[in-house]
């Protein structure tokens, strides 16, 4: 009855897009100072750097890495804030769903017990009729 959304459907647009532009850059300046370098360092993905933790020089690959660290966690924040309030909406319309069940039933019965006496009448109408003959 209802289509399932997954989150990952509401994670397609970025919630500023000036971000995009700005991890494209950060990523190619990380790539290209990797390449020149030979050095790649190792996957530290759930430690985020802290604002204390950069390097003093801004254009070495571990800047590029804590600015690309810091601004995966700001996006993940924004997602899953705005996922969170996507849940609590679904919720709210499916409890309105339920509550719009619920009156339609409720008038689908008063509906039924009006029109038995109008039915109980045109048989009884009907019988006289034909009794009549």
């Amino acid at each position: 009855m209802f289509e399932e959304n997954p989150p990952s459907r509401y994670l397609t647009r970025l919630a500023h897009p000036e971000d995009s532009q700005e991890t494209n850059t950060a990523v190619s300046h990380v790539l290209r100072d990797q390449e020149n370098t030979g050095h790649v360092p190792g996957d530290n993905s759930d430690s985020f750097a802290s604002s204390s933790d950069l390097p003093a020089n801004p254009t070495s690959p571990q800047s590029h890495l804590a600015n690309l660290k810091m601004l995966m966690a700001r996006q993940k924040a924004e997602y899953e804030s705005k996922i969170a309030s996507l849940e609590q909406r679904n919720r709210e319309l499916q409890s309105e769903i339920k509550d719009m069940h619920s009156k339609l039933g409720q008038q689908q019965l008063k509906q039924t017990a009006l029109q038995v006496p109008g039915d109980l009448i045109t048989v009884f109408a009907r019988v006289r009729t034909s009794s009549s003959k």
